[in-house]
């Protein structure tokens, strides 16, 4: 058996294969220049006002801006479900109201049904409305995150809601940070647009100030494992590019299984991990400056695509690992 290392980097962009992602995703919004459901399940989105601007691998027009007036970009009527999960990568810009990310909030049309709105507050924290405007405030829930986002960077936020509206998880960067049941609401399924940016029926009403990019939904609610590898897999260089991640040497380029993995670096503490290509962790080390060897137990695990990735609190990379049976 031989673990052999691709020495070429790569940075896990929106566009890897679809295998590696969770099971059932409905829709995917890379906004890599356009506004196209990469799967063809659902019509490209509206763009109302929003531009399309750098994505936190800093490059050009492969993520959306929204500037606070109620610009937007609108998904179809198709991808609201009572079992859900919705993902995506956000900046936030000058918050200076709690703000709409994504929603299909009406106090107009389908008041009766089951609505799901997010968004962000001035201090950083993530609120999800659910429920309908139909008797407010009776049938409407807020549910607001134990940790607030870094305001000056990129993050991750995956809303689950789950069983027809009676459960909901909030993951911020791949880890679980709230979990609660809903109580109260009759699930009856909506049928109005989504809005990215902004809110469905009154789009003045607290917009959104900053930038969003890899919109996924889901029509099932995701495990910790499956939150974490979209997280994982679509993350990339988190905050921008730094050359002195890529240049980490791994050697040899050939493993047995049990043999010795060296990583030659000079980051003080690197976080090294190994991931099978559906996201789940099967290794975790903390290398600090210098020469360090990891002993790599492969038993067990099947041939395919892995990947090892280098983390020092801040910047991100990635390499790919085949491993052959």
């Amino acid at each position: 058996m031989k673990l052999t290392l691709l020495f070429c980097i790569i940075l896990v962009y929106s566009n890897l294969v679809f295998g590696q992602y969770p099971t059932n995703l409905k829709a995917y919004f890379p906004f890599d220049g356009n506004t196209a459901d990469t799967l063809n399940n659902s019509s490209p989105g509206i763009i109302n006002g929003a531009s399309y601007t750098t994505d936190r691998n800093n490059i050009v027009k492969r993520a959306f801006v929204f500037d606070g007036s109620g610009a937007n970009v609108t998904l179809g009527t198709d991808l609201n479900y009572g079992t859900t999960s919705v993902a995506f990568w956000f900046k936030p810009g000058n918050v200076f109201q709690e703000q709409v990310m994504f929603s299909n909030w009406s106090n107009i049309t389908q008041i009766t049904t089951s609505q799901l709105e997010i968004r962000i507050t001035p201090a950083g924290k993530i609120t999800v409305a659910v429920g309908n405007s139909y008797n407010f405030p009776i049938n409407f829930k807020l549910f607001t995150s134990t940790n607030a986002v870094d305001m000056n960077r990129w993050s991750h936020l995956t809303v689950e809601i789950k069983n027809n509206f009676t459960q909901i998880t909030i993951y911020i960067n791949g880890q679980i940070d709230f979990d609660a049941p809903i109580s109260g609401i009759s699930f009856s399924q909506c049928l109005n647009p989504i809005r990215v940016g902004a809110r469905y029926n009154v789009i003045t009403e607290n917009p959104f100030m900053g930038k969003v990019d890899d919109v996924m939904i889901f029509n099932k609610a995701l495990n910790d494992v499956e939150a974490k590898s979209i997280y994982t897999l679509t993350n990339g260089i988190k905050n921008g590019h730094n050359s002195y991640l890529d240049e980490i040497k791994v050697y040899p380029n050939s493993l047995a299984n049990n043999e010795v993995l060296t990583i030659s670096t000079d980051v003080e503490k690197l976080k090294v991990r190994l991931y099978s290509s559906d996201g789940k962790e099967v290794l975790y080390e903390l290398l600090h400056k210098g020469t360090n060897s990891i002993t790599l137990n492969l038993v067990g695990l099947p041939a395919g695509i892995y990947f090892i990735t280098f983390e020092d609190g801040y910047y991100f990379s990635t390499k790919k690992i085949i491993y052959h049976n």
